[in-house]
């Protein structure tokens, strides 16, 4: 629900949250993918990174885990 919200359901990216702001990432991206292993997906859940929060304080470590296999699993075939 919080992803949706900047990721688009389907994890493609949306709109700026702000005027002028950046675009939220598209969790499908091929090259986005490649070059991000899981860890370092969990980490920018868990701690936030650019205009993304930190959601350390809202899911617990197993559920950080989780989502992070799920932005994974987001890939192109």
């Amino acid at each position: 629900q919080a992803c949706a919200k900047c990721h688009a359901a389907d994890g493609t990216g949306g709109l700026a949250m702000v005027a002028n702001g950046p675009r939220p990432i598209n969790l499908r991206d091929e090259e986005w993918q490649r070059i991000r292993t899981e860890d370092e997906i969990a980490a920018a859940i868990r701690d936030g990174r650019g205009a993304m929060p930190p959601f350390s304080d809202v899911l617990s470590s197993a559920q950080i885990a989780a989502l992070a296999g799920h932005v994974r699993s987001l890939r192109k075939p």
